[in-house]
């Protein structure tokens, strides 16, 4: 087996965190980790003094290449050591072709500098941020070797699809100066040499790679590869102060904060009920937001169209049109030349709206243009009749949009000959209003009244089950004005806005009017409330608060690829952890490594981890010494890194039961008792 690492940085470029490179960081750390084999692959650049200067300092196989931002994703071209001078030339073509802040090189571009891709490695980012698009894989499929991934869990993952690429998982790390703690992200080949020849081929064959040198795929390095842990479940134990904290401090700085889920001891516990139901309420409320969202959507679509109404400039409007309607009727006799001219009362043309024909169009494209639900939509429509609606609507659209161009010409000459006999004459002619429009505004008034009332009363709009919890939200009233004020969170005065409560559209313009941002306008209409309910639909207790906290957080730990949990015994009872949390561990591990601290029967021993690790602290000539047992739950002994070993049933006992003795005892009382 062969530890090979082929994504490490050495140059720091724009599209890199800030770091100045040390040539003894990166001794260090190939030392530390075991590798055989490293690649250089730097942003979009290749350099060759620097190359040539690690490789003579290093006395593994040193591979040059580089990371090129091709179609918005990263992929790593790998060379072999030959040629270096030609590679170097090809990799100046990339950085000439590289601007910033967007770095980006065009597949054409990437097949035309490397015309011979089948003498390199390709890597492209596969389960990984920034991900190589399909269609780029698609394209090179004949060259790709590997596809890279974030971590040991989408590496599992990955692996276990016979149709994904096969999976490498590599550390992408900085070679900066002053740094001791490595990822030890690596993959091993079962290949005898480390030629170029030999990786390119063990990392193209699925059965070639794994994650560790003799465990396969079931462990991972942790803690500078101090530990290894399980991909699966594991299992910390030991005494008070022996170490267990801080080795789950250790992995989780070592795996990279923000890919693990860490559930520390007692942070779920309440210290002020008052607060932390709160807290908690505002907590579930953030995490809801999106469905307040959804349900107000439509609320926000009406407010947005009423608050373009203006009733009073429509009331302006109508009181100009009846006064000009009465002097032109009273002042008939004084008609002259010009006002008797038909174009002197001639009304406009009105002009059609085309906007719900332009939406049919669309609707008819999107059934043309859809590939997934096709089969369906052509079992009732054939694409040739969709195909010919579509043309006829198209030639209507453009038939009405003629027809308005024309009226829209001839209402301006209209309305310029008008003006010029207005000036003319001495009769007063009559306005010209919408009175269609008018009306369509009050009624449009009147029935969002009626939808505002609707909404204000008390109602559950959505309920979503969690683990046995629900989480309901309920619509009612606002109260007062303090309760708006929570809502847009900014210090307004609300209260005389909020006396127009009853009368909405009056009451949105007195909102505006108090500094409230017309994109929050929909939000204070009705009050939107989450609740927690419990199996039995009553609200939830202070303890099952902190049981739904967990739950909550263990459902989140799906989008992280580590999860840590730190005693959870000291937050919750045996019934609970064994009847709910147990199986959710269990099946978290199936998909990602779990590290679970405790010294509690019903989490230690019931869960049935894959892996044990016993922390342990003992007083030698030379001080404190802290050694880290481990191994699997049915193995005789534990053993250290450095060979020393302890017994597993002495340590589960000890660590689980507080010993033979007293555990001998609870068990004659139990039986005691059953009889």
């Amino acid at each position: 087996m062969k530890k090979v690492d082929l994504h490490i940085h050495t140059v720091r470029t724009e599209s890199d965190a800030r770091f100045t490179y040390s040539l003894a960081t990166l001794k260090h750390y190939v030392e530390a980790v075991g590798l055989d084999c490293i690649a250089i692959t730097n942003h979009n650049v290749f350099d060759l003094y620097q190359f040539n200067e690690i490789n003579e300092s290093l006395d593994i196989t040193v591979l040059p290449g580089i990371e090129i931002d091709l179609e918005n994703g990263h992929m790593l071209l790998i060379s072999d050591n030959q040629e270096l001078e030609l590679f170097s030339e090809k990799c100046q073509r990339i950085t000439e072709l590289i601007s910033y802040p967007n770095p980006n090189i065009t597949l054409d571009n990437f097949k035309a500098i490397f015309p011979d891709l089948g003498r390199y490695i390709l890597i492209p980012h596969y389960d990984k941020t920034p991900k190589v698009k399909q269609f780029v894989i698609d394209d090179l499929s004949n060259f790709i070797t590997a596809g890279e991934v974030q971590s040991a869990k989408k590496f599992i993952n990955t692996y276990k699809q016979s149709d994904d690429l096969v999976p490498v998982l590599f550390s992408d790390m900085r070679m900066g100066e002053n740094i001791t703690n490595y990822p030890f992200r690596y993959t091993c080949l079962n290949i005898s040499d480390c030629d170029f020849r030999s990786i390119k081929l063990g990392i193209s064959k699925r059965e070639h790679v794994s994650l560790t040198e003799e465990e396969g795929n079931d462990f991972i390095e942790v803690m500078n590869g101090d530990v290894k842990i399980s991909t699966g479940l594991n299992v910390i134990l030991g005494k008070r102060s022996s170490g267990k904290s801080y080795t789950l401090n250790s992995i989780y700085q070592g795996a990279g904060e923000d890919d693990v889920k860490y559930i520390k001891q007692f942070e779920l516990l309440e210290s002020d009920e008052g607060r932390d139901k709160k807290d908690f309420d505002d907590h579930i409320s953030r995490n809801q937001s999106d469905v307040t969202e959804r349900y107000l959507s439509l609320l926000k679509i009406a407010i947005d169209d009423i608050q373009t109404i203006d009733l009073r400039n429509d009331d302006y409007q109508l009181e100009r049109f009846a006064k000009s309607l009465s002097d032109n009727a009273n002042n008939q006799t004084r008609k002259d030349a010009y006002s008797k001219v038909a174009l002197f009362s001639e009304t406009l043309f009105p002009e059609r709206d085309s906007s719900s024909l332009a939406s049919l169009i669309s609707s008819v494209q999107n059934l043309l243009n859809n590939l997934e639900y096709s089969p369906i939509v052509e079992k009732h429509l054939s694409r040739t009749s969709l195909i010919a609606l579509h043309a006829d609507l198209v030639a209507k659209y453009k038939q009405e949009e003629s027809d308005r161009r024309i009226k829209r010409f001839t209402n301006d000459l209209i309305l310029s000959i008008k003006s010029s006999l207005n000036v003319k004459t001495t009769l007063t002619p009559i306005e010209q209003i919408d009175l269609k429009q008018i009306a369509l505004n009050r009624v449009k008034v009147q029935r969002f009244n009626e939808l505002a009332e609707l909404v204000k009363l008390d109602k559950r709009i959505d309920k979503k089950e969690l683990y046995g919890y629900s989480v309901v939200a309920e619509r009612s009233r606002f109260k007062n004005a303090t309760e708006l004020q929570r809502v847009i969170k900014r210090k307004l005065s609300l209260v005389e806005a909020f006396g127009y409560y009853d009368d909405p559209v009056a009451y949105i313009e007195k909102l505006r009017e108090s500094g409230v941002e017309d994109s929050e306008v929909y939000k204070l209409i009705t009050k939107v409330n989450y609740r927690i309910l419990n199996k039995f639909g009553d609200s939830v207790s202070g303890g099952e608060r902190s049981e739904y906290r967990l739950l909550r957080k263990l459902n989140d730990a799906k989008n992280y690829d580590i999860l840590l949990i730190d005693e959870p015994e000291s937050s919750f009872d045996n019934t609970f952890l064994f009847g709910s949390v147990n199986s959710i561990i269990k099946d978290l591990s199936k998909q990602m490594p779990v590290v679970v601290v405790t010294h509690n029967s019903t989490v230690g021993s019931s869960i049935i981890p894959n892996y044990i690790i016993y922390t342990e602290k003992s007083q030698t000539e030379d001080g404190l010494v802290y050694d880290i047992y481990s191994g699997r739950p049915t193995d005789k002994y534990l053993y250290t890194k450095c060979g020393k070993s302890i017994e597993n049933y002495i340590v589960q006992m000890d660590s689980l039961e507080a010993g033979e003795s007293p555990y001998a005892k609870r068990s004659a009382d139990y039986e005691t008792i059953k009889n």
